[in-house]
């Protein structure tokens, strides 16, 4: 499996570049925002996921590692292939589409062709899960960190506390900062 390719493009449509590679040409499908950016005759990269079935292996490129891992999420849910998938990933930056999932936002999907009620709420309950739970993964609380760090606990130890805590805004400094020391003791 292709998983990054760097070259010329050869050629360049309204869908996809031909790329040549040490004398190999490959087509690479890719999304309109990214397409708008390259010329023909320039060198390009891509990391590039190959879709095989029935007789055609075709390569989607993308131009970092975080819009590959999206496409890949939105093809686990069910009734999302490979060019739906660039669609949905296609007319918008992949941090404006999660934040559209995370809050439920329907009428974001509504411009994207293809994506109708049913399918948008499919991605949505599909993936909000996923995603909400790598968003807590990253919990930030300054004076909770400060405290746990001048008690010297590493990192790790600092954002597992900060996700099992109670994240109540009602709470005092003191109360986050007890909390997050009994969550580390369990």
């Amino acid at each position: 499996m292709l998983a990054y390719l760097r070259g010329t493009i050869l050629y360049k449509s309204a869908t996809f570049v031909i790329l040549e590679h040490d004398g190999v040409c490959y087509q690479v499908f890719l999304a309109p925002h990214l397409l708008e950016t390259l010329q023909k005759g320039q060198e390009a990269a891509f990391y590039t996921f190959e879709y095989t079935y029935e007789e055609r292996h075709d390569l989607y490129g993308f131009a970092t590692p975080q819009d590959l891992e999206f496409f890949l999420m939105l093809l686990d849910v069910p009734g999302i292939g490979p060019r739906l998938a660039q669609k949905i990933t296609g007319g918008a930056l992949v941090e404006k589409i999660k934040q559209a999932i995370i809050a439920g936002d329907l009428q974001f999907f509504s411009s994207i062709p293809r994506v109708g009620g049913k399918t948008a709420e499919k991605i949505i309950m599909e993936l909000r899960p996923r995603l909400t739970k790598e968003k807590k993964s990253h919990i930030s609380d300054p004076d909770v960190e400060e405290a746990l760090k001048r008690l010297g606990y590493s990192g790790v130890e600092i954002q597992k506390a900060l996700r099992e805590m109670p994240q109540d805004a009602s709470l005092s400094a003191e109360e986050r900062i007890k909390a997050a020391l009994k969550a580390l003791k369990k």
